[in-house]
């Protein structure tokens, strides 16, 4: 495959990070995205150590403000030509609700809702290119999910883990209704689960952060693992991948059907589509 310019969202740290340093490493350009400027110094810094060779441009923005991913999207469309592949990769758990500026619970708006506004500002110019494609990673998680559009927003009974498998089967499912939409394009939009990963997913937790972060360490595997999947998708020529689909090490694997319901993906697109302000149909091309 040519060189590509990649969005990876949530580059700083995890298996976001060690995506970018391969597929920069395998010559690609890389628009790293991550939650904070000093997070994106950080990075920065450390990808110099890591391969001083790297394409890697970190640009911060905070997912859950609406009025940054606007910014990022115009600032990207000015600044580049083309943006062949979006890989949706950041995600956070808060162990208590915290809304947004928008009145929207954290975790939702960070891991699916951000992601959603930021494809759909983006999408013009990744449709556009050549080889384009949009990886969205998800989790297991979701097999224990469920969308109730009346408690997504703000949920009055408050779970860390039930908003963030909520927020992962959001993901499968802007998936399948983007995949329908865009069947008649070049673009393919995939899933995936990089697998129980030593992150640091919880760390902006104060408390607990620090502890829960450990045990991830104990019982996951290495970041530099888990991104194996991000940089198979990401590699990959178009007609080697099914658009739709779910990938676990790098394989397809059948979703459950709830995560493959056509009538609560548009029920989910439609909601995203108002809570970010934006018409429910795509424009024609």
């Amino acid at each position: 495959m040519k060189n590509k310019t990649i969005i990876i969202t949530g580059a700083t740290s995890g298996i976001g990070y060690e995506a970018a340093i391969e597929l920069s490493r395998r010559g690609h350009s890389i628009i790293g995205i991550g939650s904070s400027t000093i997070s994106c110094k950080r990075a920065a810094e450390n990808s110099s150590k890591d391969f001083s060779g790297n394409t890697i441009t970190f640009f911060p923005c905070d997912l859950s403000k609406h009025e940054e991913i606007y910014n990022l999207a115009n600032l990207l469309y000015e600044k580049y030509e083309a943006i062949n592949i979006l890989v949706n990769n950041a995600g956070s758990i808060f162990l208590k609700k915290i809304l947004t500026n928008e009145g929207i619970e954290k975790t939702f708006s960070v891991n699916y809702l951000g992601h959603f506004l930021f494809t759909r500002l983006m999408l013009n110019k990744i449709i556009a290119s050549d080889n384009p494609k949009i990886i969205n990673v998800s989790s297991v998680a979701y097999k224990n999910a469920q969308i109730n559009d009346d408690d997504l927003i703000d949920p009055i009974r408050y779970s860390p883990m039930k908003v963030y498998r909520r927020s992962k089967l959001a993901q499968l499912l802007f998936t399948r209704y983007l995949g329908n939409e865009l069947s008649d394009s070049r673009v393919i939009v995939v899933s995936m689960h990089p697998g129980i990963i030593a992150t640091k997913i919880l760390s902006r937790n104060e408390r607990w952060g620090g502890t829960l972060t450990k045990l991830f360490k104990l019982i996951g595997k290495s970041p530099k693992k888990g991104a194996q999947t991000i940089i198979y998708l990401a590699s990959a020529t178009n007609n080697q991948l099914i658009s739709k689909q779910y990938y676990v090490n790098s394989e397809i694997e059948q979703l459950l059907p709830h995560a493959t319901n056509d009538e609560d993906a548009k029920i989910l697109w439609d909601m995203s589509s108002k809570l970010c302000n934006l018409p429910s149909d795509l424009p024609q091309n």
